[in-house]
Order: structure tokens, then C-alpha cells, then sequence
């Protein structure tokens, strides 16, 4: 169903999507690949080894069949193949003198003749499609995507999803640069096909000399400039440079011009690798004796790190060079991220130029892929009429309210819709350049800013305690705890203690997160000594106000709430949940961990948490039930404390985060099952026998490449206006589901990302105007911001939580421990408190 609310103002805009005026006719064959052993290099190797396959063997593979990168194979005739086929190739051709190339094994099965006339069937919505046919619709999309990118992907590296290229790289430090890429997808939408095209990056290992990239990364890491140190890195230094390297491909250039000759990968690093000593012929030797016996190369630095080849040979590193294009798969240090967002944050303008011109990458226009596919992709951008929802009215204190412009509002002078009392108080100081000075001014400061929100200090100026973080912190911090409460109003039962951090404490923070959360279980505010210090000589009110908003939450306040939730909330004793499941990053052993929040008040602005550590990287949250049975306990605790009779809620609004289009029918399934459980457990145990809650199971996805526009002359904007809805148009062609993208914040950096929402389960009969206007509000109760932000405040607050649960596993040599044995459940002093905002 199509917007068309009485609020709603008409808005159109152009989108990054281009419609596909041509669909492949008659039959495609599909074949399954299989390599043994498979490469090493990911998308791009195997993608090589289908190159030189379908060189070598011209006279099968003719034409020149699209390949996925992973295993589908498709081609326009049938391949003279047979049921399977046997394939030995290697990546090289070898050299005459040399061990033979390493071989792979590839093996072609066919597996489907795909009649594409299903695929006009699955656009139409035909709700008589067969299974077989649904699917045979499905593998004929996969082929227009894998043919639209063939052409780039046979020369330049890539993702499953996106294409990158050399032209505008940028050094990034730390032995890394940056290469802008060209995300594509291929999206059904109502009774057509789209490309989704969109502008990326991603960092690579920085090329030429290996010895600049090394310089690089140890000055980085550990203020190392002079070559001559490289002989006397830490053990720490040593040990992360040697992961860094791992995997890197190099040439050498005491090899001659035959690439074959070339190329080997780094396996490990050698301290003193020129001294490293060798048997050949019988005789030992050391490898800088070896270079100037076989090669007449003196080794200029012999006293230096070499590289350890996965091969076992050692290489001084002044003779290797990094082969360009080789991504980078670890975690981006800390500070090189916002130069990563600065290069990647183009505005919509710049940003729809380079879009515009990705055709040159893909070649759509003279591509034989495309060509012999009878595809034909438009060369104008789809323009979509979409509409302005109105902004919700923000409530505070004393009926005031104030209506958010372009989803912002100013709440200068306005008492807090609920602020808070705090009783006892503590700043625990472990910067050691944040003075007492500093301290009291930073404490001036924040008191009296509280003031403006009615939010009560019971003392002004509270107990300081400067400590050692390399000492005890759970001992130190229960000693400030006291000390606050010593010291506080009558009666006070846990102190709320800031701590002054130095820049960069990210293992200090953990630590005082885990003691405070989860083995002590009293409120803690950690600050940035720099930034407090800023604060005081610019008088920047703003950043304690920032602040403030933080505080009064984590003491049971309440900010504002926005008037579209309690319009929907206030109907019927409702709980809105948000949950989510964050994934440890590339290359660490930590587990996933899962979020849900549930509201417990009528304004949906108090919620609870439940938290849980599962295997890494399973996207279902696998405890599902028991939150729910938990979140419901925690509301009815919630009732009886305000002296209400209510036990249950009656509906129930659930926002999923981070579940793919692919995993609907799988997680989403499963999820929404689980729900029921949960909520049958419950009222079983509590023995409720009246209605069950009705629930609304909504999928946020925010890792998509849709992108809005402003035509010219349209109000100025940068990007489209906060409340920007799209449901018509770009929308799936299922028509059971609902589903619509919303732009709810201003974006102010680049160019902003729209959420894109999709219903599952709707037991509780939603309009598609009061759910859209509902989704919408959600954005405007966030606690932390006095603005809208991207997606719904209770998934938003999942996020974090997942964020914080890594701090309920053990804390060891200030890392983070992690294994099922360390998890430790949040204390239970804090479990009705919002302690992650």
C-alpha cells in the first residue's frame, strides 16, 4: 500500500537506482564450480583461475562464461561438458628450470537450465509460481548481476558486491591506503528489475616498496622513523607487525621482468632475516651471503627484519615490493577512521556525479557479457515520488513542547521531561594531565548546565579521586563508590561516578565498564580528559549538556518523548523491543553477542536490556524466548512499582536489526516463533489467562546501498529533507510484505542513508500511514541526541547494548577475555537502569 497519509507532503527525488530496459530471453545453463584446494585469494583468486580456465580451454568456454566469483557458473549454450568436467590449472604458466606452478583442481557439474520467463512471472507478483519456479526467477536476477559486473571484475579487485579501482587512492598511514569502489546489485522491484549502483572504499595495503609500508605502519604504531630501528622493535611491535603482513603478496625485484619469476606471500617476519642462516648444497649460509653469491646484491641493511615467505624462503625486505590491490581484512585502528569517513563522505552532489559515471568501470554500454545477455541498462537515474512525514511534537517538562525542523530541535532553556536527583557523586581522575583546577571548573560547569535542566546535583562540588590505571580498578573504583556515598545525601544507595579517561584508554574503559555494570553494579560516565578540558576554555556549554542528556537517563530521568509514540503507546498497554546481534570483528576469537530492549512505561522511553554471549557469527538470536520472557517480567515489575494493575502488555511492536533480505524466511521465521514462546512462557508462569499480546515483527536494515537525491531548485537541500518516505516504486513486488525506505534524520556528513523497513508479522493490523508515522517517531526519542536519528531508537539502543556486552566478559592484562565460561549477566543493581546510553 502506497503512502498516501493526510500529512504528507509530496516530495520527489532521484534515486541511485537505473532501470533495466532489457531481460534476458530463452534458457540460461547454470553450473556449479568447485575448486580443490580452493585459493587463498577470495572472490578475486578464484575469479583468476576462471580466467586462465576459460583461456586455456577456448574451444569450450566460447563465448566467455560470467562467473559469481564464488561457484555459479552461467552460459547462453550448453558446454560441451558432459555431467561433470575435470579441470587442472594453476596460476602461472611456469618457467622452464623451475618446480612446476601450484595446481588447483576445478570441477563443472551442470545443475539448472534456467527458463527466464519465470523470472516476468516473479516481477508480476503471480502468486501461482511453483517452488521450482520462484527459484529458477531468483537464479535468473543472480545472472544479470554476476553478467553487469563480469567485464570489471576480470581485472580489478573486488568484493562479492563491489568493484575497486586504483584512480583517487589516498595514503592512509599505518602501512595502508585507501581506493574508492563501486558497489552494484541487481534488485527486483515491482514488475521490473533495478542496478543499484553506489560509491565506496575500503583500505589496501599501501604498494611499492615493501620497506616503505613496513616504515609506515611501525612509525604509526610505535613512533619508529629511523630504518636502522627496525632492528630493534619491541616483542609488541614484532608481533602485530608480523599479523599485519600475514597473507600479503609480494614481488621481488632481483628477479627480472618474467611475472611468474615474481610473486610470493609474506607468512611471518625475522628479526636480523639478512643474518638468518641456511643449508644449500650441504653448506651452511646466511641469506645475505646468499643474495651476493647468487644474485651480486649487496643487502644495505642486513641488520633488519626480513620477511618469511609462506614458501619457507626469507627475503630481505629492500628487495620486495607490494603487488597493488590487495584489501585489507583486519580492523582500522582507532584513529585512522575518520580519515576513512572523510574520504568516503562525498555529498549527495559529488556523490550522484560519481555514480554517474561508475559506467566507465562497468561498461554496461560495450561489455560482450552484457551485450550477449540482451541486457540494456538506463543511462538516467529513476526519479521517485515519495512524500514528507510530518515531524512528531516533542514533549518536556511542564506541557511544554516544540516542533524539530528538519529533525532537530533545541532544548536551551527547557526543563527535562523528567530529570533526575543525584544524590552522591564522584569524579575518579586517570588522566594524569586533568588537574584539580581542572576538575572543579569541569564540575562548575556541569552543575550549573544542570540547573537549565532542572536536573539536581545534591553537592556541586563532589569528592575527586586521581588513580593509577595500571593498578586495581575494581578496588579503586568501590573506594570511590564509598567515598560518594560518605559524603552524599542521606539515604543514598549508589553513587554515580565519572571518570576521566586519557586518549586512546580503550582497555581502561572496558575495564570500568566491567566493574561497573557487572561486578559492583552502580552507574559510571567516562569522559575524555582533553575534551572536558576543551569544553572549559571554549565555555562550551554544549558538551556538558551533551552529557547531561547521558546522566540523567542512567539515573531513571527522562529527557523528552515524542507524540507519535505515545499516540500509538497510550492506546493499549504496549512494549516496543528492539534487538540486534553484533559479530566480532576479522580475525578475532571473541563470540557474537545478542541485544534486546523492551520499554517498560506508556511513553516508550524507559527500557530494560537483556544481553547474552552465542557462537560468533550465528545471526539468530538463539535465546530469544527467554528475553522476551525476561523483558515482560521487567514490565510487570515496572507496573507495580508505579502502582498500576497491569501484567502483561497487550501489543507488543518488535524492531529487528541486522537480518538480511536472505535470511527472512530463515531467522525471521524462526525469530517470530520464538517470540510466541517467549510470550506463552510467560504468561504461563505468571498464570494470565486472558488475551495473548499481539505483536508487529519489523525488519530495520541499514546495510544497503539505496540513496536519495534533491533535484535542483528543491528547498536548498543537501540531502533530502528528515521524514523523506519512499514506499512505491523501489519497493519489493511481493506484495504480502510491506516495506518502505525512510530518510527520519538530517544528515550532515555526506550523503544520508535511508533505513529500509520491511513487515514480517503483523498481528496487531497496522495501517501502512500509522506504522510508517509510528517507525518515524521512534526516531525522535532517542536520549543521547536532540535530534531524529536513522533508524528506530529501541534498535538503535540494541546496537549499543550489543556494544557494551563485550564488556561482560572477563577482563585479563586490560583485554578482553572471551569464551563462554567469562560471561558474566548484567548486575542485577542495574538491571531496571538504561546503563548503556
Amino acid at each position: 500500500m502506497a503512502y498516501r497519509g493526510p500529512d504528507g507532503t509530496p516530495y520527489k527525488a532521484l534515486t541511485n537506482m537505473f532501470k533495466i530496459e532489457g531481460l534476458p530471453k530463452g534458457i540460461i545453463y547454470h553450473y556449479d564450480v568447485a575448486f580443490d584446494p580452493p585459493p587463498s585469494g577470495r572472490h578475486f583468486g578464484r575469479q583468476k583461475l576462471i580466467n586462465r580456465l576459460q583461456i586455456k580451454h577456448a574451444n569450450v568456454f566460447e563465448p566467455i562464461c560470467p562467473f559469481d566469483g564464488m561457484s555459479s557458473l552461467f552460459s547462453l549454450k550448453r558446454l560441451s561438458l558432459g555431467a561433470i568436467a575435470t579441470f587442472q590449472i594453476g596460476f602461472s604458466d611456469g618457467v622452464q628450470g623451475r618446480p612446476p606452478p601450484k595446481q588447483t583442481e576445478i570441477i563443472i557439474r551442470q545443475v539448472n537450465d534456467i527458463d527466464t520467463k519465470f523470472l516476468g512471472r516473479f516481477l508480476q507478483s503471480d502468486p501461482n509460481l511453483t517452488e521450482n519456479e520462484y527459484n529458477q526467477a531468483l537464479l535468473t536476477i543472480l545472472y544479470c548481476n554476476v553478467v553487469l559486473r563480469q567485464a570489471p571484475v576480470m581485472i580489478h579487485p573486488h568484493t562479492p558486491r563491489a568493484i575497486f579501482v586504483e584512480h583517487g587512492r589516498q595514503e592512509l598511514g599505518g602501512g595502508l591506503e585507501l581506493w574508492r569502489g563501486y558497489a552494484q546489485s541487481v534488485r527486483p522491484v515491482a514488475k521490473t528489475l533495478l542496478v543499484n549502483l553506489d560509491v565506496t572504499a575500503t583500505a589496501m595495503y599501501q604498494s611499492g616498496p615493501l620497506f616503505y609500508l613496513i616504515m609506515s605502519f611501525v612509525r604509526d604504531f610505535e613512533g619508529i622513523r629511523n630504518p636502522r630501528d627496525l632492528a630493534h622493535l619491541s616483542p609488541r611491535c614484532q608481533s602485530a607487525l608480523s599479523k599485519f603482513l600475514q597473507g600479503v603478496k609480494i614481488q621481488f625485484t632481483h628477479l627480472g621482468t618474467n611475472p611468474a619469476n615474481k610473486m610470493g606471500t609474506i607468512q611471518d617476519i625475522v628479526p636480523e632475516g639478512s643474518q638468518f642462516v641456511f643449508e644449500k648444497d650441504g653448506n651452511e649460509m646466511t641469506v645475505q651471503n646468499y643474495y651476493h653469491a647468487v644474485y651480486d646484491i649487496q643487502i644495505q641493511h642486513p641488520n633488519i627484519i626480513a620477511v618469511h615467505l609462506q614458501s619457507g624462503a626469507v627475503v630481505p625486505i629492500e628487495l620486495c615490493v607490494v603487488v597493488p590491490g590487495q584489501m585489507f581484512r583486519g580492523q582500522l585502528p582507532q584513529e585512522s577512521r575518520p580519515k576513512m569517513l572523510a574520504f568516503s563522505s562525498d555529498g549527495p552532489e559529488r556523490c550522484l556525479c560519481s555514480i554517474m559515471e561508475a559506467g566507465n568501470i562497468f561498461k554496461y554500454d560495450t561489455s560482450p557479457f552484457v551485450r550477449e545477455a540482451g541486457i540494456q541498462v538506463a543511462k538516467i537515474p529513476l526519479q521517485v515520488d515519495g512524500h514528507l512525514l510530518k515531524p512528531p511534537t516533542i514533549h518536556l517538562a511542564a506541557n511544554q513542547t516544540m516542533t524539530p525542523n528538519d529533525g532537530q530541535w533545541n532544548i536551551r532553556n527547557f526543563a527535562l521531561y523528567q530529570p533526575a536527583q543525584i544524590g552522591a557523586w564522584v569524579v575518579v581522575i586517570y588522566d594524569a594531565r586533568f588537574t584539580d583546577n581542572d576538575a572543579a571548573g569541569f564540575c562548575q560547569q556541569l552543575t550549573e548546565t544542570a540547573k537549565q535542566f532542572s536536573l539536581r546535583f545534591y553537592k556541586s562540588t563532589p569528592p575527586v579521586m586521581h588513580q593509577n590505571g595500571q593498578g586495581n580498578i575494581s578496588q579503586q573504583l568501590q573506594a570511590a563508590n564509598q567515598m560518594a556515598l560518605n559524603e552524599g545525601a542521606p539515604g543514598a544507595r549508589s553513587a554515580l561516578i565519572i571518570v576521566i579517561l586519557p586518549p586512546a584508554a580503550d582497555d581502561l574503559y572496558a575495564a570500568v565498564k566491567h566493574y561497573g555494570d557487572v561486578v559492583h553494579g552502580f552507574p559510571t560516565q567516562c569522559l575524555i580528559g582533553e575534551k572536558c578540558k576543551k569544553g572549559l576554555v571554549n565555555r562550551n556549554a554544549q558538551y556538558c549538556k551533551n552529557v547531561l542528556l547521558k546522566i540523567n537517563v542512567k539515573q531513571d530521568g527522562t529527557n523528552f518523548t515524542s507524540s507519535e509514540v505515545g499516540k500509538i503507546m497510550k492506546k493499549a498497554p504496549s512494549m516496543v523491543i528492539g534487538a540486534d546481534v553484533s559479530h566480532p570483528g576479522p580475525g578475532s576469537t571473541l563470540p557474537s553477542m545478542s541485544a534486546v530492549v523492551g520499554s517498560v512505561d506508556a511513553n516508550g522511553t524507559k527500557f530494560v536490556a537483556s544481553s547474552n554471549i552465542q557462537q560468533a557469527r550465528v545471526e539468530q538470536i538463539v535465546d530469544l524466548a527467554s528475553s522476551i520472557e525476561y523483558l515482560l517480567e521487567m514490565f510487570k515489575k515496572f507496573q507495580a512499582v508505579q502502582k498500576l494493575d497491569i501484567k502483561c502488555p497487550q501489543k507488543i511492536y518488535f524492531f529487528r536489526d541486522g537480518i538480511s533480505e536472505g535470511e527472512f524466511l530463515t531467522t525471521g521465521i524462526a525469530e517470530i516463533a520464538d517470540i510466541k514462546v517467549g510470550i506463552e512462557t510467560f504468561m504461563a508462569k505468571n498464570n494470565l489467562t486472558g488475551p495473548k499480546p499481539t505483536f508487529t515483527y519489523v525488519v530495520v536494515g541499514k546495510r544497503h546501498h539505496v540513496r536519495f537525491f534533491p533535484q535542483n531548485g528543491q528547498q536548498g537541500q543537501k540531502n533530502a529533507p528528515a521524514g523523506f518516505i519512499v514506499d512505491n516504486v523501489i519497493s519489493t513486488p511481493n506484495t504480502k510484505i510491506k516495506d518502505w525506505y525512510l530518510l527520519s534524520h538530517n544528515g550532515r556528513l555526506g550523503t544520508s542513508r535511508p533505513s529500509h523497513y520491511t513487515v514480517l508479522h503483523d498481528e496487531n493490523a497496522f495501517t501502512s500511514d500509522s506504522l510508517q508515522s509510528f517507525c518515524n517517531g521512534l526516531c525522535y526519542n532517542y536520549a543521547r541526541a536532540t535530534s531524529a536519528v536513522s533508524i528506530p531508537t529501541p534498535v538503535f539502543y540494541a546496537d549499543l547494548v550489543c556494544a557494551r556486552a563485550r564488556y561482560h566478559l572477563s577482563q585479563g592484562e586490560g583485554q578482553v577475555q572471551g569464551n563462554q565460561d567469562d560471561w558474566k549477566q548484567i548486575n542485577p543493581k542495574m538491571a531496571h537502569r538504561m546503563y548503556w546510553v
